[in-house]
C-alpha cells in the first residue's frame, strides 16, 4: 500500500514539475496547469473543506511536504498555511474563523500546533507562485 502512496506521488510531481509547454493527447492539448489539476482533483483534496489542518497534514498524499509556514495577510495578524511541495507547488489551507489559535502576535511567532486544530474553509493551489485552483 504504502509503494502505491510513494508510486502516486511521485507521478504527482512529475507532472507537476515538467516544464513542456503543452502536449496532445488525440484532439485535446493538455498543459501543465490542466495536468496539475487533474493530478489534485483524482487525490480527492476537495474532501479537506471542513476538516481540521491536521487531517490535511497527516493524510498520506499530502503528508510528503517540504516545509510549512504561517502566513498573515496583515502586519501581526495570522490568516493561513502555506504548505510547500517540490517542483513549486504549495497548497494554501484558509480557516473562515479561528477558534483555537489567536491570530495575532507582534512577532509572528504563533503557535503551529493550535493552527492544525482549525478548520479549513479554502484550499488554494499554486504553482510557481500562480493561483492554479481555489476550493471552497
Amino acid at each position: 500500500m504504502k509503494i502505491k502512496i510513494v508510486i502516486l506521488f511521485c507521478i504527482l510531481l512529475n507532472l507537476c514539475s515538467c516544464n513542456l509547454d503543452s502536449k496532445k493527447f488525440g484532439n485535446k492539448k493538455l498543459n501543465d496547469k490542466d495536468k496539475l489539476i487533474d493530478s489534485i482533483s483524482s487525490l480527492n483534496i476537495y474532501k479537506f473543506v471542513g476538516k481540521n489542518v491536521s487531517e490535511f497534514l497527516k493524510d498520506k498524499n499530502f503528508s510528503k511536504y517540504r516545509k510549512i509556514y504561517i502566513i498573515s495577510d496583515k502586519p501581526s495578524v495570522a490568516s493561513s498555511l502555506d504548505v510547500y511541495y517540490y517542483g513549486g507547488i504549495y497548497i494554501e489551507l484558509i480557516p473562515k474563523e479561528f477558534k483555537y489559535m489567536n491570530t495575532f502576535n507582534e512577532f509572528g511567532e504563533w503557535n503551529i500546533e493550535d493552527f492544525k486544530k482549525e478548520k479549513i474553509d479554502k484550499i488554494n493551489i499554486y504553482k510557481n507562485d500562480i493561483l492554479i485552483k481555489s476550493i471552497n
